[in-house]
């Protein structure tokens, strides 16, 4: 796997084991990321429940 690929891959595996599609669910959280404030970052854990 390519290096610049390998931090991806945990979010992913997380993703998956909370019934989450992997690709959705990153695209999801990379389009809340910049309007999510601080304190509610934990919001965007794959256990939270995000498509």
């Amino acid at each position: 796997m390519p290096e610049s690929c390998s931090h991806h891959e945990p979010a992913a595996h997380t993703a998956r084991l909370n019934g989450l599609e992997p690709y959705a669910y990153l695209k999801n959280v990379l389009e809340r990321l910049p309007k999510q404030l601080n304190t509610c970052i934990r919001d965007l854990l794959p256990y939270r429940g995000q498509p």
